[in-house]
Parts: C-alpha cells; structure tokens; sequence
C-alpha cells in the first residue's frame, strides 16, 4: 500500500504542491470561518474543499494514464525493431509447406521439426532436423520486412497399389572435397488405400522457428499434424 501511495502522489509532480496549498488553505478558512465573520460562508468552503478533493485523482490519473501511453509506445517501438513472422499452410496437392512471413525488421530465421507422434513409422530420420527453406535452398534464410519463403516439410507419394509419405529436411552432401546442402527426404511407411489391416502413419511435426535478431516472445513454436490431405494446425 505504501509503494502505491507513494507512486500516486509522485504522479502530481507540481501539481501536488499546488493541490496540498489549496487544500491547507481552505482548511484554515473553514476553521476561521466558524470562528470569526466571513462575508464567505463556511458551506462555501466547504463546497471548495469538496472540488478540490474530487478533481485532484483526475489529475494523478491523467498523469498515470499519459506515463502509461509513453510506456506502451516504447514497447511498440522494440516489438518494430524484431521480426513478427505470420505462418500459413501451403497444402498443393501432394506437397506440403508452410508459408513464413516476416512483418518486422529484416532478419536470418532458421527451423528446426520434430517428430512427436509416429516415430515408428519413420526410419533414418532423427527425431529433431532442421528443415529446408525453399527460396534460400539451405537451412536458413534471410527475410526481409513483409518477405516470405516457406519451409519444405512434407510430401505425400502415390503408386497405383501403396502410399506413403514423404518427410523432408535440410542436409549437406560432400563430394570430391566439396560440400552441397540439398533437400533430402526420409519415407515413411507405406499402406494401402482403403486397406484396413494395414495401419495409416499418424504422424505430428513440432516447428520451432527461431530469429536473428530474435523473435519478440521467443522462438516460435507450432504443431501440425499430417494427413493425406495436407498439414493442419493442431
């Protein structure tokens, strides 16, 4: 209560002297005037001192309120100076993506997946990769303000007999003492449309997407869940 008391009369600022001298005031000539002959009656002082009383919070609140507004505009301005990315799915056909887009400052994003339902269906994929940016053909990219690229994520294959889906991640090739990054894809277990004895992949990805400069809250993480229809949001 002290801290808070503290902080509303440190509000006023000059204010504070100006309204405790009006107040003292009107004190001493309502006191005064019970005791002597004022041409001012004591009910009009009294009517004073009750203004006074009513109009002083607004002023702290005033204060208060514009502190505040100059606060909440200094966050604005540092939330401006990161990047805020938008995401969507880009489900086409049988290719699976997700769409970044960047609506703050200009910065290096890279994406890291998860496996975190239905690692028994996949075989040579670690359980947490880094995923393969389209535009930029790597493991990271550079977005620039309202930019976008989209992240490689899955795709799904169909022969006339079986299906399956395709999991895609970044990787780096070395030949002849040279490296390549390239889009590299893990498979997963095949069945049979409409085969009941055989059982359908139930596959959910975690996306962490992470910023340099940094995201404003943190790194931003999303599940989806993958279906022959495409990649939902869960």
């Amino acid at each position: 209560m002290k801290k808070y008391l503290k902080e509303y009369f440190a509000a006023f600022g000059k204010w504070g002297f100006i309204m405790a001298a009006l107040i003292i005031g009107d004190v001493i000539c309502i006191v005064q005037s019970y005791n002597q002959d004022f041409i001012f009656p004591a009910w009009g002082w009294w009517l004073i001192l009750v203004f006074i009383l009513t109009i002083s919070p607004f002023i702290a609140f005033r204060k208060l309120r514009l502190r505040l507004d100059e606060t909440q505009n200094e966050l604005d301005k540092i939330k401006d100076e990161h990047p805020k990315i938008e995401t969507t799915v880009r489900n086409q056909i049988h290719d699976f993506d997700i769409e970044i887009t960047n609506k703050g400052e200009d910065a290096e994003f890279d994406a890291q997946v998860e496996i975190i339902r239905g690692k028994n269906f996949i075989f040579g994929l670690p359980d947490n990769y880094s995923a393969y940016w389209e535009r930029t053909k790597n493991d990271k990219t550079e977005i620039k303000k309202d930019g976008k690229d989209w992240l490689k994520i899955a795709s799904l294959n169909i022969t006339p007999s079986l299906m399956n889906y395709c999991l895609h991640y970044y990787e780096i090739t070395h030949f002849q003492h040279s490296t390549f990054p390239r889009l590299a894809s893990v498979d997963s277990d095949s069945w049979i449309p409409g085969d009941t004895r055989v059982v359908q992949p139930d596959i959910i990805l975690k996306v962490t997407i992470c910023a340099n400069p940094s995201i404003i809250d943190g790194p931003f993480v999303l599940t989806y869940v993958l279906t022959t229809e495409g990649l939902s949001e869960v």
